[in-house]
């Protein structure tokens, strides 16, 4: 065999049954040697394509449990390269149009052979009518929000992270100091790119391989926080600041064991969540928690998309008119809200709501009422509800709600508990007549 003696030996690392090689049975001895010569000094004054390259072993290391070592790189050089290929990226030369005046203007229609630009509004149906003359898209591709920096930007409550993990850096703690949300990945795109850029990159070093993180000298770790499996990586450890990425995102279990190894004098733990259900865990035992507040163990901030610095107000006010209901609560309001199903879609409002003291007299005793209905969603994956409901023959006042989640709550209950719960709902009322109902 010529020049395949190391290709022979890395397929059967993998166990690769055909192995492709050069025979030397068709050159005599002197060309042979110089053919060696020269294939070894190939591989000497070779050169890579660093961009090709980064991307990658970056590919590689978003594999799950690969070991990217095996292709010759320490883990030092792949995150090297990869650092290398983004600055680049983001170091490229900007094109300065020339000047004078623009060329196009609101309304213009340009045709390049079989293709169309049109210049116009794209929050305006007028601007898509006159672009496809009738014609329907078979592929949308698009990018909003429209003329804004992402990066950065649009997630304002991530920048909240960024000087909590300076001051961190020198705050005097007992335990580990470490950085969590979804995803290495996730924690890396949100938190760490913009944290190496404000401290400059010799301020930091890290290894998304293992996690270790240093910033400003300070040791730090990076974990992952996808599954109820996750937990395994903080069993154990002392904890003495925690930077949450994402909280709502995170599973209960792990963020409970995280505040139980947060025992050191002093731990502090700093998080940020987008709203979700207002069932979810973390709005219904924490946030909403007085006592946790007026014992000053937990402080929290709301914000709505008007509360980010860098967005602009005309980009704002567009997001107010395209958005209605559930999704104006979540997305511009931030609200925790949820949709509760296509019948009752934009039904809601708080006007909706009325303190006991407006409910008629009596109507929740006999002759205060035409009749009582307890309404019943059965749900076992989805939560089981009741509702305790009276008609006074003009209205149907709600008067108490039972849920049960067994997602948030992490217990299931069996039917057997649910019959004794609503019997408890109900009251024993024998006079009452149950008629069962499905909804279409």
């Amino acid at each position: 065999m010529v020049r395949s003696a190391l290709r022979f030996s890395g397929n059967a690392v993998f166990a690769v049954s055909a192995v492709l090689i050069v025979a030397s049975c068709h050159v005599c001895s002197s060309t042979l040697r110089a053919y060696v010569i020269a294939d070894n000094r190939l591989a000497q004054i070779a050169g890579w394509d660093r961009e090709i390259l980064a991307i990658e072993l970056q590919d590689l290391l978003d594999i799950m449990d690969f070991d990217v070592s095996v292709t010759g790189f320490e883990i030092p050089e792949v995150d090297l390269i990869i650092q290398e290929s983004a600055t680049a990226i983001r170091g490229t030369e900007v094109v300065e149009l020339p000047a004078g005046p623009a060329v196009s203007r609101t309304g213009d229609l340009f045709t390049l052979g079989k293709n169309k630009v049109r210049c116009g509004n794209s929050l305006e149906g007028s601007t898509y009518t006159a672009l496809m003359g009738g014609y329907k898209a078979n592929v949308v591709v698009t990018d909003p929000p429209y003329n804004v920096r992402v990066e950065g930007n649009v997630c304002g409550k991530t920048w909240c992270l960024h000087p909590k993990a300076i001051y961190c850096c020198q705050y005097p703690v007992g335990g580990r100091k470490i950085i969590t949300g979804v995803s290495k990945q996730s924690i890396y795109n949100n938190v760490l790119n913009d944290l190496f850029n404000i401290l400059g990159q010799r301020n930091c070093t890290y290894t998304r391989d293992n996690g270790e993180l240093k910033i400003c000298d300070s040791e730090w770790l990076v974990i992952g926080a996808k599954d109820e499996g996750s937990g395994k990586y903080i069993r154990g450890l002392t904890v003495g600041v925690a930077l949450c990425d994402e909280i709502s995102l995170m599973p209960q279990s792990f963020f409970q064991m995280l505040l139980s190894r947060m025992s050191p004098e002093g731990a502090r733990l700093y998080g940020t969540t987008n709203p979700d259900s207002p069932y979810h865990w973390l709005k219904a035992n924490y946030i909403d928690k007085k006592e946790l507040r007026n014992k000053g163990i937990l402080w929290s901030q709301h914000f709505t998309m008007a509360d980010n610095p860098n967005l602009p107000r005309e980009f704002i006010e567009s997001q107010k008119k395209l958005y209605t209901g559930f999704f104006y609560k979540r997305f511009i309001e931030g609200s925790w809200v949820m949709a509760e199903g296509a019948i009752y879609r934009d039904s809601w409002s708080d006007s909706l709501l009325y303190d006991q003291k407006d409910e008629p007299v009596g109507l929740r005793q006999d002759g205060g009422h035409q009749q009582r209905i307890i309404a019943v969603d059965y749900g076992t994956t989805n939560p089981m509800v009741f509702l305790d409901i009276y008609d006074d023959g003009e209205l149907f006042w709600v008067v108490r709600e039972y849920y049960w989640d067994s997602s948030v709550q992490m217990r299931q209950k069996t039917d057997a508990e649910y019959v004794q719960d609503l019997a408890e709902f109900i009251g024993y009322t024998p006079r009452h007549s149950w008629d069962h109902v499905e909804a279409p």
